[in-house]
């Protein structure tokens, strides 16, 4: 049985790291595996026959100085035919940069073909999945800060005579 007396000091700082450390996992797993989940309502899938990746918009941001500073966020639209008829399948985020060219495959539902979904968004940079694999020694920090358990610290052995 553990001393709760000598746990209070760090028990609500490992709660606070422990619940922050989760929120960041959920985070990190959306951004790592949201785009392999979604793409599992698609039944379909086709190759884009264009790609409009110059289709952007410019976002005026201010940093703390109040300094304007302007960037170009490229929207992507993917144009596919399903069964005779041509669609368009826009991304439904931006980037900040040109979307690569390799990425040419438009996931769609058989029934809706309108309900699609481009490659591009569906494998995220690989740092997301870095990120995620880091951000899963929060929770676990902060359960041994709750604990008490402290694996770092030599534990004192006892020799028997």
């Amino acid at each position: 049985m553990r001393d709760i007396k000598n746990n209070k000091s760090s028990f609500w700082p490992g709660l606070l790291f422990f619940v922050c450390g989760l929120a960041l996992c959920g985070t990190t797993f959306y951004f790592s595996f949201g785009g392999i989940i979604k793409k599992w309502q698609f039944d379909s899938s086709v190759e884009a026959i264009k790609i409009d990746e110059n289709e952007h918009y410019e976002r005026v941001s201010s940093d703390n100085s109040n300094r304007k500073r302007k960037q170009i966020m490229y929207s992507p639209s993917y144009t596919y035919v399903v069964d005779g008829t041509e669609r368009v399948c826009k991304a439904d985020i931006s980037y900040g940069y040109k979307v690569n060219k390799k990425y040419n495959k438009v996931y769609y539902d058989s029934k809706n073909p309108s309900d699609c979904m481009i490659e591009y968004l569906v494998y995220p940079d690989p740092l997301v999945y870095i990120a995620f694999g880091l951000s899963l020694f929060m929770p676990i920090a902060g359960f041994q800060m709750m604990t008490g358990n402290n694996y770092l610290k030599k534990k004192k052995t006892v020799k028997l005579l």
